[in-house]
């Protein structure tokens, strides 16, 4: 079952018919980037490290991280005279709501840690 959800969360990536433009595409690759980082980074930094409390907090605070680093990338692109894009915003949300859920599943499964 989860193999099958990780790969429904990737489909629409890797499709053919999907046409995602290149910028969208690296919005996304770069929330899924901070989000994976930030999320191993809480995982390794906490004391028990295969906890439900901890793994929900780096699943959080990994999201969050992306959200973040969205808005401030767009609100300086708008300060260089550009123009907020939230299209852009949702893309780099999008790629960490991704990687953190994936992540989630990689690191729990049936009660053997894969990392």
């Amino acid at each position: 079952m989860k193999k099958i959800l990780l790969i429904l969360l990737f489909m629409p990536l890797l499709s053919s018919g999907q046409f995602i433009k290149q910028d969208k595409a690296a919005h996304i690759f770069a929330g899924a980037g901070i989000s994976g980082i930030t999320s191993l980074t809480v995982i390794a930094i906490s004391k028990d490290k295969h906890s439900k409390a901890t793994l929900r907090n780096a699943k959080i605070i990994s999201f969050g991280a992306s959200i973040l680093a969205g808005y401030l990338r767009e609100r300086q692109g708008k300060r260089g005279g550009g123009k907020f894009d939230y299209d852009d915003w949702a893309n780099t949300a999008l790629g960490g709501l991704t990687a953190s859920y994936t992540l989630d599943l990689c690191y729990k499964t049936k009660k053997k840690y894969i990392f």
